[in-house]
């Protein structure tokens, strides 16, 4: 196990063979003596870390997430939403046409076993961001995944990401528009939680692919988790996504 250290401590005396950490996050990547130092985004332990470089991938592996720490602390700032129960027997249709069609893509062959559910959980995110700005977002379409890669609300470039309870969302590495980010409610089937807007910096900067749960999609690698719920912007209305909007 490696040691942990209180105060303050040279990094440019052992630069060629340490890396630093410090709690609760560390925050950037550097480049230092031509020599790749990552400072990565994910939560250490309680105390100031001297990692040999080698040993530093091991270190990650052993960090954990807790979801209350992360998560819950923050949800008195987020929105409940309850979808009507005609509306959301369509969405669950809708997902078990959408899972009949996308069955026939590689990836999804490789990630189906939860693909309706998965599915569901997204859609009810956006009719649930649908009811908070008073606009139709849910597109009925089916198509080929490469085709949906866009922001889902119509006129302004601004995504919605929706996780069950007790996950943390997933997102791409690289992020180039915001994400509401919102959560599904696991003891009542019609109810949201739409937590807040994520900005990219936010997205690029609070993210880790140990929350990715799905072996099969954290081997694809263009996917991770995130867990910066603490700095998202309150969403209540379309004033707030003014500044994404498209012109």
């Amino acid at each position: 196990m490696l040691s942990g250290y209180f105060g303050a401590y040279s990094l440019r005396q052992n630069e060629k063979s340490f890396i630093f950490a410090e709690t609760p996050v560390v925050r950037d990547k550097r480049l230092t003596d031509k020599r790749v130092r990552y400072f990565a985004t994910l939560p250490i332990m309680k105390s100031w870390v001297f990692a040999p470089y080698a040993r530093w991938e091991e270190l990650c592996k052993d960090m954990a997430f807790d979801y209350d720490a992360y998560v819950k602390k923050y949800s008195d700032n987020f929105r409940r939403v309850r979808i009507d129960q005609g509306y959301l027997q369509e969405i669950k249709e809708l997902a078990e046409k959408i899972v009949s069609v996308k069955n026939t893509e590689s990836h999804h062959k490789v990630d189906h076993n939860q693909e309706i559910k998965r599915f569901t959980t997204g859609l009810m995110g956006e009719a649930a961001v649908e009811m908070l700005l008073g606009i139709k977002i849910i597109d009925w379409t089916i198509g080929d995944s490469a085709g949906y890669h866009h922001p889902d609300i119509p006129g302004y470039n601004v995504g919605i990401k929706t996780v069950e309870k007790n996950k943390f969302p997933v997102i791409f590495k690289e992020n180039t528009y915001p994400q509401i980010i919102c959560i599904r409610s696991d003891k009542y089937d019609d109810l949201v939680f739409v937590c807040g807007l994520a900005t990219p910096d936010v997205l690029n900067r609070y993210q880790s692919d140990e929350l990715i749960l799905d072996p099969n999609l954290r081997k694809r690698g263009t996917k991770t988790g995130f867990w910066g719920f603490e700095h998202l912007s309150p969403v209540t209305g379309l004033a707030d996504l003014e500044p994404y909007r498209k012109h």
